[in-house]
């Protein structure tokens, strides 16, 4: 029971810690400012957009997870990336989210080695679109 209370004090702490600087740097003024000014109809795609790669990246990562024996269900992959995708952008570097993700996967329930190639194969087959998608672009 103490290992519980501490583990949640510890991420109550960091969480009030991380909020609190940003509520310290942040100018709410200015923020609102520019949230009056927003046009909802250029808001709704971007919104939409958004929810769809998220859900494209939810089945690529599916796809690699049930290719390499180490399947997870689809509201849980959605999950973990999202969760990995915040990550990504909260941390200084761009591989901190990987390892949440990893990490995660691992409590689901998946071998160390399972969670460790799910992630590195979803990022090269997410390169190797990227390089696809610049080959077939260029002139």
């Amino acid at each position: 029971m103490t290992k519980k209370w501490l583990n949640f004090a510890l991420k109550f702490v960091v969480s009030a810690s991380l909020i609190g600087f940003i509520a310290a740097n942040f100018d709410m003024g200015f923020s609102v400012r520019l949230l009056k000014n927003i046009e909802v109809i250029f808001l709704m795609p971007a919104a939409l957009l958004f929810l769809f790669l998220l859900i494209n990246n939810a089945v690529r990562w599916g796809i690699v997870m049930r290719a390499i024996e180490a399947p997870l269900s689809f509201t849980k992959t959605f999950r973990l990336l999202y969760i990995g995708i915040f990550f990504n952008q909260t941390l200084p570097s761009a591989i901190g989210g990987d390892v949440v993700r990893m990490y995660l996967a691992r409590k689901e329930g998946l071998t160390l080695q399972g969670a460790i190639n799910g992630v590195m194969l979803e990022r090269v087959v997410t390169l190797m679109g990227l390089i696809l998608l610049v080959v077939v672009t260029q002139n």
